[in-house]
């Protein structure tokens, strides 16, 4: 019959007419898009970066420590204040100095001195040991002076003349340590008696101090003496034994008397 649509059947079925265009051929095979896959990119390992800054630092701490080792810590002052620098045993009055000798068995003698001057200092001189004192073959080694707890520029050893050691902007303390080598002679008469020839070099400010305070350990110091710096002047005993060996004052006009010690050594 005209006008009517066929049964719709298994064997007849309808196919639907996409929008928009016609009718896939009966049998055919629908046309598929072909999408490109992007497979995951492993990147490649990289090596671990290390901070320069790091490794400077780690190398300047290596460097202090083995310095420090090296130099046998508190004994050489090897920093500034707060670092290594020993506080003055005491309260410093303006223009005085505390020197300490300690002499080891060896018979170097290892001097710490401290000065405090009344104005501002802007530089000070080191010293030989005087030719007066018969001990002109001592050597003085390892100078370090610091001014306010940083180090100075300067000479690490003393030979003939005595050398100058700015201080920047100035100061009012001063640290001084050094090496005395030579300053002690052995006595055969007695095992074990030795003279300390040399206890410590002159170390010159300006405004002249009026009062430095020597003490010296090490050993079984018996007495101390002291001479002026004039030629053939005769050393007189002088001073007393304290806790750590024995100490001498010495003001104004014997303030540069040098000063000799008398001790046992192992």
């Amino acid at each position: 019959m005209s006008g009517r649509k066929p049964p719709v059947s298994p064997t007849n079925p309808v196919t639907p007419r996409p929008a928009g265009g016609r009718p896939p051929r009966q049998g055919s095979i629908p046309r598929q898009r072909t999408v490109a896959t992007r497979l995951p990119v492993t990147p490649e390992p990289r090596p671990p970066r290390v901070h320069l800054a790091v490794v400077a630092a780690l190398v300047l701490a290596a460097a202090v420590l083995v310095v420090f080792v090296v130099r046998g810590g508190d004994d050489v002052a090897p920093g500034a204040r707060g670092t290594g620098v020993p506080a003055p045993p005491g309260d410093l009055a303006p223009r005085t100095a505390v020197v300490q000798a300690r002499i080891s068995a060896s018979g170097d003698v290892l001097v710490r001195q401290w000065i405090r001057s009344a104005s501002t200092v802007y530089g000070i001189h080191v010293s030989p040991p005087s030719a007066a004192s018969g001990a002109s073959p001592v050597r003085v080694r390892d100078i370090q002076v610091f001014a306010d707890g940083e180090q100075a520029w300067g000479a690490e050893r003393l030979e003939n003349e005595r050398e100058y050691y700015p201080l920047g902007a100035g100061t009012n303390d001063v640290f001084v340590s050094y090496h005395l080598v030579g300053a002690v002679k052995r006595i055969g008469s007695v095992a074990g008696r030795a003279l300390a020839t040399v206890t410590a070099v002159d170390v010159a400010v300006n405004p002249p101090l009026v009062t430095t305070t020597y003490t010296v350990s090490g050993g079984d110091v018996l007495n101390l003496a002291c001479a002026s710096p004039r030629e053939g002047a005769v050393p007189v005993p002088c001073g007393q034994p304290n806790d750590s060996g024995w100490q001498v004052r010495l003001d104004r006009a014997h303030r540069m008397d040098a000063v000799t010690a008398q001790l046992d050594l192992p």
